[in-house]
């Protein structure tokens, strides 16, 4: 598919503080080649993928990305049949464990993705991704990471050269497996902070955490970045999480059918939460929260709609939220996207008068008169990267997902259809062609429903959590000390929000944590809010620098 600003009050001070990276849902961990005294550390083998005409990539791409309902292409997949525990390099411990060690080439290559078509792995074996430089390290990937399709996608790693570490303990219960059946080469880059996709889309589409944003705050929880391949191509599109009768988080997420049309597509999706800039016009975004793979639940083309399930629960940290939607019939009094537009940082755009009902016939003819159509936005456009993306109406509740547009694509003219979910619940009357068996399973007969925030403060529990840590000094000149009572042994997450509610920043701990500080000493005067995660509870507090 073609198609003010509240200041980072924290960002500078607490960037080292919060800097920490989680790319995938994977358990930490640091690969032993990092250690100097491996003897394999300069022995590895390196698998050379064939050159990539880039010149001729760009010149298809020059006609495709002027198509209303493509996907934006952005790296080229290469099928191949590769088996780490056998093709790399053997390293066995004095204590009998083993290390296996593997280096994948594509000369010129922005990054590589890998994609296993079968990943099954034993307890205590662990599986790292990294950088030629070390600088960007993916992992540990564990048995917990197994899926019953064994496939797992992971998301690209930046630069032409990245190395795979296997290590699997001596008393390992069964051997693994790790096939890598394909590697895309990114021709285009998709990452920060050498992410050409940031600041590429158009002009007038404006930040999420910009003005136009202020009121979006938590619908843009739901909206993720995809990355996905199609035959011998990788593709970016937009979704949403989208909630259910039941109000339980169920991993559901709608996108569009031209993105995600097949098992196989979903199975090596990977979906990037959480990619926005911090600030209006700020610093390009964090790129690491991810989740790999999901299930088609429901598609079909005559609609364009997909509703996938996600392979895990969206992670605490990743603070999802679970849109709303309505399926009544009325046209929006005004609507509302928030997209990737070019596969750029998180954006807004909006129509503030009432969408006429269309037929999208450019390329497909999909059913008539299903489709929500925009003549022309009254800020901001939808552009290749931004398909399947969910369109809000005035009640901040889903009624379509992008389907396309014309060829013409610029912040003076630009069109857009978005596929009505009114359509998409019921029109087809098997489970795996329509939205309502899924998203309401107990046949209410719901015709909208609000969105589920599983960090709405509702516990009853909340008063004694409270009491398992203390917050001082508040109000504070500075230093301020998050202390438990008890050392927390999982993980902790902390999370800090200016007073409108955006995201500043955060933070992971894995190890052990008795104390931890946050320096406001350098910043303005105001109200903070920090919110403290575990695997027991979820608290926000109130933190007052004067």
């Amino acid at each position: 598919m073609k198609a003010r600003c509240i200041g980072l009050i924290l960002y500078v001070a607490l960037n080292a503080f919060f800097n920490i990276s989680i790319a995938q849902i994977h358990s930490g961990g640091t690969p032993l080649n990092f250690r100097k005294n491996l003897k394999s550390s300069v022995n590895i083998p390196k698998i050379t993928l064939p050159a990539v005409n880039v010149s001729t990539l760009m010149e298809e791409d020059a006609v495709t990305e002027n198509l209303p309902d493509y996907p934006y292409r952005f790296a080229k997949a290469f099928r191949i049949d590769v088996e780490l525990t056998e093709q790399g390099l053997l390293e066995e411990m004095p204590n009998g464990d083993k290390l296996m060690q593997l280096s994948i080439y594509s000369k010129g290559a922005y990054s590589l993705q890998v994609i296993f078509d079968k990943y099954v792995l034993p307890e205590g074996a662990r599986l790292f991704i990294y950088s030629r430089n070390k600088k960007h390290v993916l992992g540990a990937f564990t048995f917990k990471n197994n899926k019953p399709s064994k496939k797992l996608a992971i998301a690209p790693v930046p630069g032409d050269e990245i190395f795979l570490e296997y290590f699997e303990p001596v008393d390992a219960e069964f051997t693994g497996e790790l096939k890598i059946g394909q590697v895309s080469h990114a021709y285009k880059s998709i990452f920060s902070p050498q992410d050409d996709r940031y600041g590429l889309s158009q002009p007038c589409n404006k930040d999420i955490n910009c003005a136009e944003g202020n009121d979006w705050q938590m619908e843009k929880r739901a909206v993720c970045r995809i990355i996905f391949t199609k035959g011998e191509s990788s593709y970016l599109c937009s979704g949403s999480l989208i909630n259910n009768t039941r109000n339980n988080g169920a991993p559901y997420l709608l996108t569009a059918n031209h993105c995600l049309a097949t098992y196989l597509e979903a199975e090596t999706a990977v979906f990037y939460f959480n990619y926005e800039s911090p600030t209006c016009l700020g610093p390009d975004g964090d790129d690491t929260q991810t989740m790999s793979g999901a299930t088609i639940k429901a598609t079909t083309w005559h609609l364009d709609f997909s509703l996938v399930e996600l392979s895990n629960s969206v992670p605490a940290e990743y603070q999802p939220y679970f849109a709303g939607w309505d399926i009544t019939t009325d046209a929006p009094e005004k609507v509302t996207t928030i997209h990737h537009p070019q596969g750029d940082v998180k954006k807004i755009s909006y129509f503030n008068e009432t969408p006429e009902t269309g037929d999208f016939i450019y390329e497909f003819d999909f059913d008539d008169s299903t489709h929500w159509f925009i003549p022309n936005w009254t800020q901001g456009i939808a552009e290749g990267g931004s398909s399947g993306c969910p369109l809000f109406n005035q009640d901040h509740r889903i009624v379509g997902d992008l389907t396309g547009g014309s060829v013409v694509a610029n912040c003076t003219m630009a069109d857009a259809y978005f596929a009505k979910i009114s359509h998409s619940w019921a029109d087809y009357n098997d489970t795996i062609t329509q939205l309502k068996y899924w998203l309401d399973p107990d046949s209410t007969g719901v015709t909208f429903l609000d969105g589920y925030d599983p960090f709405a403060s509702n516990s009853a529990g909340e008063i004694e959590n409270e009491k398992k840590f203390f917050i001082y000094p508040n109000p504070s000149r500075g230093l301020v000390y998050i202390n438990f009572h008890e050392p927390i042994q999982s993980k902790v997450v902390v999370w800090v929000y200016d007073i409108t509610g955006k995201v500043l920043h955060s933070k992971i701990i894995f190890d052990p944590v008795k104390r931890i500080e946050l320096d406001f000493e350098n910043q303005p005067n105001g109200l903070y809010l920090v919110r403290i995660i575990t695997d027991d509870y979820l608290i926000t507090k109130r933190i007052i620098k004067y």
